[in-house]
């Protein structure tokens, strides 16, 4: 007698311990419960993940993997809920293809977990978890997403974030997911989670990650560059709606307010004055445009592109830059502000999110650009092409979300007083959630610290602005060099290449949605000490290594002796 396939209601279990694993790595995020999230929350997240995936159950189901994917969808879009400030449909594919990942894990997870012996269940759940968050980060938009990695809440431990610099993200998530596991495996095996194996491979992970911190100090420190960053606080209503020459005489005063400050408190004069995303709102034009201006209204409707509107901007930018604001300067600063910029694409005009630096004589540097792209803000993958598309979005956010990237972070000279000439990696907004913005520049080059330029108005006082946070520590820990954030509205701080906080712009109890400034100066590597941490080599070979041994496990024969059921997903 064949037996039917048991009902979809059969996996329910399934999409309710999926829901509440999800959940719970909601809550641990940064801003969700706590400031800086929960580390513990985040690992109990994945225990309860591979204590869902592992339950046995009766029969096979075929309704299982997508009961883990929509069980996903919930925590996966509050996760990301910030989004909904800018545009909420992206949510949906959000959180469906992070539930693909997830439930893709699971299946990972009995694979290997049927190969390796009963105790080392902690094990199995860290590979399984890290393998399935490593595909994910590593995948182009709009295939994957490396947005808040469990790795990412250790920024606050930071006697485990400092590993970071050896094993990088994804060498936290390992160990985090191993804590994890191991409470999985606590809870399933009461007294054998006592063995040496078990014990081992729940808790050696962090002590690893502890001894890596301990073997890889940052760098000793020596006085760097004065830095004053500016923090206007304009919702982003105002910085789109309102016209370009209030939101920048408003920013010249705030400016010109901030100096006088530090000069009445007998501070020294800053080397840089920052701006943050996008805040000098002239497009820069290069050189290479000029011969693609065309003669009539442009080559897209709404978007003029003629010698004329090149020859105005440039324009504005001279009196902008060279009249107005760097004579507000004290001689000897420079000024670096988030800006457009217009450049040839593919025979065509399009726009770079950037950032430029006018040094004291007013000679401006070439523009760093961002290398990643915000998904439905700034890019739509080719969609943006299309008439009735461009013409839609137009209306419901009033630009359109075709934006180019660059393929490398650029470092950009700062001049001091003191006659130093350091190497500035700068880098703009979304970049910050990704490590090789940071690491990729110091592997490459002399970089004595980063400055990220970004906007964040978008997300008003929402937790987005936390989990940047994070992901700015362990840039700054990864990299071993100062992280310097200058934004619009966000949080405007400082972290130190040792993960302290150095300082930071607030009103009172508040950091976000405020105006205000912040004078600091930035340590920078001491003479003899500008090494180079191991990740910034090893980042791109771990990722073979992470999603590697996981797989080379779960295609091996299944050992005829395990005991950690499952229902073959």
């Amino acid at each position: 007698m064949l037996r039917s396939d048991p009902p979809p209601l059969a996996a329910g279990p399934r999409l309710v311990g999926t829901f509440l694993a999800w959940g719970v790595f909601v809550a641990a995020t940064p801003g969700a419960l706590f400031a800086d999230g929960s580390v513990l929350l985040a690992a109990l997240a994945v225990g309860l993940w591979g204590h869902v995936e592992l339950r046995s159950y009766k029969g096979k189901n075929k309704w299982n993997f997508l009961a883990h994917v929509l069980g996903t969808v919930p925590g996966a879009c509050g996760l990301m809920w910030w989004i909904v400030k800018v545009y909420p449909p992206p949510l949906l594919y959000i959180g469906l293809g992070m539930g693909v990942y997830s439930a893709a894990g699971g299946v990972l997870l009995r694979r290997v977990a049927r190969v390796l012996p009963a105790g080392a269940t902690p094990l199995a759940i860290a590979l399984a978890w890290t393998a399935m968050e490593t595909a994910r980060s590593i995948m182009p938009l709009p295939l994957g997403l490396g947005w808040m990695r469990v790795g990412y809440h250790a920024h606050g431990w930071l006697w485990l974030a400092g590993s970071a610099r050896l094993w990088g993200v994804a060498g936290l998530t390992f160990a985090l997911a191993a804590l994890g596991g191991y409470a999985a495996f606590a809870w399933r095996a009461r007294r054998a989670a006592l063995r040496p194996v078990s014990l081992a491979c729940g808790l050696a992970p962090l002590a690893l990650g502890g001894l890596f911190a301990l073997a890889t100090r940052p760098p000793a420190t020596v006085d760097g560059p004065r830095l004053l960053l500016i923090q206007p606080g304009f919702p982003q209503w105002r910085k789109m709606k309102w016209d370009a020459r209030e939101n920048f005489a408003e920013l010249v005063r705030q400016t010109a307010d901030a100096l006088a400050a530090v000069e009445a408190r007998g501070e020294p004069p800053p080397d840089v004055v920052c701006w943050g995303e996008s805040m000098l709102q002239v497009p820069i034009v290069l050189p290479e445009v000029l011969p693609l201006a065309a003669d009539g209204p442009g080559v897209r409707e709404g978007e003029p592109h003629n010698r004329a509107d090149f020859d105005f901007y440039s324009a504005l930018e001279r009196e902008w830059v060279h009249a107005r604001i760097l004579p507000t300067l004290p001689e000897g600063t420079s000024f670096l502000t988030g800006v457009d910029v217009l450049v040839a694409r593919g025979g065509e005009v399009r726009r770079l999110g950037g950032a430029v630096l006018y040094d004291p004589e007013g000679r401006r540097s070439q523009p760093a650009g961002k290398r990643f792209l915000v998904p439905g803000a700034e890019t739509m993958y080719g969609l943006e092409k299309l008439g009735p598309v461009r013409s839609f979005i137009r209306r419901v956010s009033g630009y359109v979300p075709d934006l180019v990237a660059v393929e490398r972070t650029e470092v950009l000279p700062i001049a001091t007083r003191a006659g130093d000439s350091l190497g500035a990696a700068v880098t703009v907004c979304f970049d910050n959630a990704h490590l090789a913005p940071y690491t990729d520049p110091v592997r490459d080059g002399e970089v004595d610290f980063h400055v990220v330029v970004s906007n964040e108005a978008w997300y008003e006082e929402s937790f987005e602005v936390d989990q940047m946070i994070a992901f700015s520590r362990i840039a700054a820990l990864a990299s071993g060099r100062t992280l310097v954030r200058a934004t619009n509205s966000g949080i405007s701080m400082a972290i130190g290449p040792d993960g302290r906080e150095l300082g930071r712009i607030r009103d009172g109890e508040k950091d976000r949605m405020i105006a205000g400034f912040l004078a600091l100066t930035v340590p920078v590597p001491a003479p003899g000490e500008a090494g180079r941490p191991p990740i910034t080599g090893l980042r791109p070979w771990l990722p073979v290594l992470w999603i590697g041994v996981p797989l080379i496990l779960a295609l091996r024969r299944r050992r005829t002796h395990g005991n950690h059921g499952g229902d073959g997903g």
